[in-house]
């Protein structure tokens, strides 16, 4: 067999592994056991037997600088098998800077120059990419900052207000001189959040970024608040396995071979015994309940917000007033008075016109006089 040569250290091996099974699909646990030479992409026009090794860690460096370029979408993958390529190089980690150096110093000792211009083209790459992640990495760190500082002036706001309540989902809720303060829906709030981080600094004003992420609902403009959805109990029994029974033929003829009848009855029932499991019951129980809030918005258009269930006490200590059973019943009361009162008016408006009607039969006022006066009292 050819000996084959790495083009980074010069080691000659008598071994080569074909492209199929190339550095990319070797665990790391396997390299270092059998030094192989890998030709690691399909370099057009470069001789054959020329690769990189694994006994000096020079396929396992370039392995994880091409990594490190694959994940970052800088080359494609170069073998049509599944995942041979490793996330854990994706960022610029001092394994990935190590193995970069590594290539950048045996670079100089290949031979081939199509190999070694295709080796300095990834190291260009890599130098670039890396680049490019340390900034992307600062400018998540700044919104990061920014984001951090932002939910600090939120609490800040909210902890000032008579009364503020933070669900477990990290929902925040205030009420304070008959308003309700709120989050803006998700794609609202992300959105004037997204905007503000964008254009982050250390001196930044956040006060009109919570301005615009706050939802103000004024008391009058609340409809009602009411509970949705349910608790379920649900039981599930395992257990109760029944196996056994029946009749034993084998043990019937052997039985009734060496006793007769009596061994034959006996031997029938051997192994045929009944046996059961236990019956476990467990009871799980599925709870739906959320809160839903109706309100004006400021279009004047009926809106509704969904909340977690643990909202409610919340709602129900800073505005029981607006909970649906206590509206459904003022709503009620309210129409019982009107009846009344209209009622009422009806009645005086009858007396009334007895009292002209007896004027006008006494021959105090004239026909003319009581028509016109009933008229008004009827609002004719």
């Amino acid at each position: 067999m050819a000996k084959k040569t790495c083009v980074f250290c010069g080691h000659t091996v008598g071994t080569f592994a074909s492209f199929s099974e190339s550095i990319y699909e070797v665990e790391p646990s396997e390299w270092g056991k059998t030094p192989l030479t890998h030709l690691l992409l399909p370099i057009n026009g470069a001789p054959k037997g020329l690769g990189f090794c694994d006994a000096h860690g020079c396929a396992k460096n370039l392995y994880k600088v091409l990594s490190f370029l694959f994940y970052n979408d800088k080359i494609s993958r170069p073998i049509s098998s599944p995942g041979p390529f490793s996330a854990k190089f994706e960022k610029a980690s001092p394994e990935v800077l190590d193995a970069l150096n590594y290539c950048k110093v045996k670079v100089n000792n290949v031979p081939d120059p199509i190999i070694k211009a295709q080796v300095l083209e990834w190291i260009r790459l890599a130098d670039e990419t890396i680049t490019e992640v340390s900034i992307k990495q600062q400018q998540k760190s700044i919104r990061h900052t920014g984001l951090m500082k932002f939910f600090d002036a939120e609490k800040c706001f909210f902890n000032n207000l008579d009364y503020s309540f933070e669900s477990n989902n990290g929902g925040l809720f205030g009420f304070d001189n008959n308003i309700l303060f709120l989050r803006q829906k998700k794609e609202i709030y992300n959105s004037v959040v997204g905007a503000a981080l964008d254009n982050y600094s250390q001196d930044y004003d956040f006060s009109d970024v919570l301005h615009s992420a706050i939802l103000k609902i004024p008391l009058d403009n609340i409809i009602y608040f009411k509970e949705i959805g349910k608790v379920d109990y649900l039981a599930k029994v395992n257990g109760g396995k029944i196996n056994g029974g029946g009749v034993n033929i084998d043990g019937a003829l052997a039985g009734g071979m060496i006793f007769g009848a009596a061994g034959a009855i006996v031997g029938s029932q051997l192994g045929t015994e009944i046996q059961s499991t236990d019956i476990n019951t467990t009871v799980e129980t599925v709870d739906t309940r959320q809160v839903s809030l109706r309100y004006k918005d400021s279009n004047d258009k009926i809106a509704e917000e969904i909340y977690p269930y643990e909202v409610f006490d919340f709602l129900m200590k800073v505005i029981p007033e607006k909970e649906i059973t206590i509206v459904n019943l003022e709503s009620q009361k309210e129409k019982t008075f009107t009846v009344f009162k209209e009622s009422s008016q009806n009645n005086n408006r009858f007396e009334e016109i007895k009292k002209f009607k007896e004027l006008l039969d006494c021959g105090i006022i004239t026909e003319e006089e009581f028509q016109t006066k009933k008229a008004e009292l009827l609002n004719l």
